[in-house]
């Protein structure tokens, strides 16, 4: 019996309870509960952890080849996998140097997090984050980091995490001012009207649009695809969508956003291609990341030992990038 309703906790962390007794409550890696456990399993999959990599795999993640003898090792981008296969290499006795173009380590979970009830990828960030430092790796924030600069430090080999950047709609329109980018308005940035359009029904747009409605806003979410939430695991989006409609948010899948005007949004019906026009004070771009795979070419042609991982490849959740990052660190050079 979990009385205490710490059965997933330990799924993320096995530690938990030891690093409890020891007080370091943010060395434990904890539960998102994102739910990607339950679902592996209702599946019919092993056991998967978004925030612990070796959840399953135990055996297979059993011992790293302790091989690093202090040869240096660059990662290029703080975010969840950058700061894993960061965390790898130094264990294994690498010596890490950690480049970040942003302030913060975290990458897009320091979006993610601003919307309400996400404050559990703080934690995240604040645990890895604290990882690396008890490990010793050098973590050089503010910095866009170029190939000349990597190469200065004749490093064994490079990570290259460095994430995506977020989609911009080739549109009339897009510049205008009611029209809204995701981050500027999470950030504080920017400032919406009254009735707002939502574009992108991925996990940005869905939890935005339900930080919307709670502050008051009259919301619409506006997705291309027949169907809301795509990607999104079918548990989290049911509760998702419940939450929606008790906020009264209104949902318009099978639409495609052709122009944003001054009265609103110029939409195409998917379905017979016909035009729909609608007001909104303001219309706020949620429509996912694109990998910055020019930049991440650059380091991959430059260095044979060059590994890409993260949104540097693919729009990745938490867990691929966790999963991905770290079995790319395990099996380097073992």
């Amino acid at each position: 019996c979990d009385f205490v309703a710490v059965g997933r906790g330990q799924l993320a962390d096995p530690e938990w309870a030891n690093k409890a007794r020891r007080g370091e409550d943010i060395a434990i890696r904890k539960c998102l509960g994102c739910l990607r456990c339950i679902d592996a399993i209702a599946r019919g999959r092993h056991l998967e952890c978004s925030v612990n990599p070796r959840l399953g795999r135990e055996l297979e993640f059993l011992k790293p080849e302790m091989n690093g003898n202090g040869r240096q090792m660059v990662v290029v981008g703080g975010g969840v996998a950058g700061m894993q296969a960061a965390g790898v290499l130094a264990r294994r006795g690498f010596k890490v140097t950690l480049f970040e173009a942003d302030s913060q380590l975290g990458g897009a979970l320091n979006l993610a997090d601003k919307n309400i009830d996400k404050e559990k990828l703080t934690w995240l960030v604040e645990t890895m984050g604290y990882e690396l430092e008890k490990l010793g790796v050098d973590i050089r924030l503010n910095t866009r980091v170029t190939v000349d600069d990597v190469k200065a430090l004749n490093p064994d080999g490079v990570f290259v995490c460095c994430g995506g950047t977020h989609i911009e709609p080739q549109i009339p329109g897009v510049d205008l001012p009611k029209a809204i980018r995701v981050k500027d308005y999470l950030e504080g940035r920017a400032q919406p009207g009254k009735k707002v359009a939502v574009i992108g029904s991925g996990a940005t747009g869905l939890e935005t649009a339900a930080t919307l409605a709670t502050r008051g806003h009259e919301v619409t979410v506006i997705e291309m695809l027949p169907k809301i939430g795509g990607g999104i695991i079918e548990r989290v989006l049911l509760v998702l969508l419940a939450r929606l409609r008790k906020l009264g948010v209104k949902l318009m899948p099978g639409h495609k956003l052709t122009a944003i005007n001054e009265k609103g949004v110029v939409l195409e019906r998917v379905e017979d291609g016909s035009e729909v026009e609608m007001e909104f004070d303001s219309v706020i771009l949620a429509l996912g990341i694109r990998p910055q795979r020019e930049y991440a070419c650059e380091f991959a042609s430059a260095f044979d030992k060059a590994v890409v991982a993260g949104d540097a490849i693919e729009a990745a959740t938490v867990l691929e990038a966790i999963r991905d990052a770290n079995g790319a660190a395990w099996v380097y050079d073992a």
